[in-house]
């Protein structure tokens, strides 16, 4: 999965203008971050490899190097990042598409960083919809029922849940994030099964959500909330994967 060519002959200037933020460069660690997310898919969505790689003993050039060709399916990706997840997922033969905020917000992680990730999607020529996950849920996901393989969602699901939290994270969420609370109310309830509903309806049979979670400081509370939901009221989703406090991998079971 190597970087692709300078898409347009400004590229660079516009990359350089905001990746020099020392928070920008901080999260610009490709090969890890690759490592990480082929360990999560090796341990929570092997559904995604058309066979297995041990990515703890490839060489930086052999990660660089991954492409690997399998049945297609439709991956869609909550919260780009810099648009590994969908790199690797494409690398396995799939269809990607990226969903992300429109725009920085006082609670996001800041201008330069929307506009890397920005910057990072054109590059590498992948497909990213600006129109936020939390309007999907709210005004219905605009995908047809039936078509989704698998939604993954890492370090994402606690900003589209911000606003039913309280508490004032930083711009690194993923550490301030334990500093929100989440509220057990109606409203944050029906967004939820809003989300699950149409999560429900757009899913294949056996298809997968996967979620890995950046901790909200009641977070196992929120966890034991969040796996009750969806076991109450959504008989045809079931939990297959957990780890009972961030990490819950659920699956659309035939009807």
């Amino acid at each position: 999965m190597k970087i692709r060519p300078e898409p347009r002959t400004d590229w660079l200037a516009d990359w350089e203008a905001c990746a020099n933020d020392p928070y920008v460069m901080s999260k610009l660690r490709r090969r890890d971050r690759i490592r990480e997310l082929m360990n999560f898919i090796n341990s929570y969505i092997p559904e995604l490899k058309g066979e297995d790689k041990d990515i703890n003993n490839m060489t930086d050039a052999e990660v660089d190097a991954l492409e690997i060709t399998k049945t297609q399916k439709l991956v869609i990706d909550i919260g780009v990042g810099f648009c590994e997840f969908l790199e690797i997922s494409r690398a396995y033969g799939m269809e990607i598409r990226g969903i992300d905020a429109p725009a920085p917000d006082k609670n996001g992680m800041g201008v330069n960083y929307h506009t890397a990730s920005k910057l990072m999607a054109e590059r590498q020529e992948i497909p990213v919809s600006y129109d936020g996950f939390d309007n999907w849920i709210k005004d219905g996901f605009p995908i047809g029922s039936d078509t989704v393989g698998i939604y993954h969602s890492c370090g994402s699901l606690d900003f589209v849940l911000r606003e039913f939290c309280e508490g004032e994270p930083g711009q690194d969420f993923a550490n301030d994030s334990k500093l929100l609370s989440f509220v057990f109310d109606k409203k944050s309830e029906d967004f939820l099964k809003k989300m699950f509903s149409e999560i429900e309806r757009t899913l294949i049979k056996d298809g997968i959500f996967a979620i890995h979670m950046n901790p909200v400081k009641n977070q196992k509370e929120f966890a034991d909330y969040f796996m009750n939901l969806v076991k109450d009221n959504f008989p045809n989703i079931d939990l297959t994967q957990t780890d009972l406090f961030t990490i819950f991998k659920f699956v659309k079971r035939g009807e």
